[in-house]
């Protein structure tokens, strides 16, 4: 599948409590963490700093990290 294929099917997942973005727009890149479903950077992006959590190719950890962020924004 070709990465715009992948986004496009990505956004199938988005609305306006998740966003996606170029990672080439952030800075300043480090590994804080990692495990099973993917890792964790540290990185920049204008003049915020941002924990990027990256996910295996894996459409059913896409599924699940979008239930739960639904479920966080439940609660606020």
């Amino acid at each position: 599948m070709s990465k715009d294929n992948k986004i496009k099917d990505l956004n199938f997942y988005t609305d306006e409590h998740i966003k996606y973005y170029e990672y080439s727009n952030f800075k300043d890149i480090h590994l804080i963490g990692g495990g099973s479903f993917g890792s964790v950077y540290r990185a920049t992006w204008k003049d915020c700093v941002f924990a990027l959590k990256t996910f295996n190719d894996d459409e059913q950890t896409l599924k699940e990290v979008v239930e739960e962020v639904y479920i966080i924004f439940e609660l606020f």
